[in-house]
C-alpha cells in the first residue's frame, strides 16, 4: 500500500517559533505597562466618599458595583478605595441611563 509522503516539522522549528512569540509577548507587555503608567499618572484618582456624594449612591451600592467591575480599575492607597475620575463620570452615566 503507498502512502503519502509528509513532511513532518522538527521540533527545532516549534522551538524558533515559541521563541519569537515569547520575545512578542514580552515587548506587547512592556509597552502596555508604560501605556497604562502614562495614563494612571494623569488620572485624578477620587475616594470612596466623593463617588458616593457625586454619583449620589450608598456605601453598599457603590461596593455592590465595585464588585461587578463596572468602576473600572481601583487601586487602594493606605487601605483606602481610590477610582479613576473618568471612571465614575462614565459609571455616573450608566447607572443613571443618561
Amino acid at each position: 500500500m503507498k502512502t503519502k509522503a509528509t513532511k513532518h516539522r522538527t521540533p527545532e522549528n516549534y522551538v524558533v517559533v515559541l521563541r519569537a512569540l515569547h520575545l512578542l509577548y514580552r515587548e506587547v507587555r512592556a509597552l502596555r505597562s508604560q501605556r497604562d503608567a502614562a495614563a494612571s499618572a494623569e488620572e485624578v484618582w477620587r475616594d470612596a466618599a466623593y463617588v458616593q456624594e457625586y454619583v449620589g449612591i450608598s456605601e453598599r451600592t457603590l461596593y455592590r458595583y465595585q464588585e461587578k467591575g463596572l468602576l473600572g480599575e481601583v487601586r487602594k492607597k493606605n487601605g483606602k478605595r481610590q477610582f479613576g475620575q473618568q471612571a465614575i463620570e462614565r459609571f455616573k452615566k450608566i447607572y443613571w441611563n443618561l
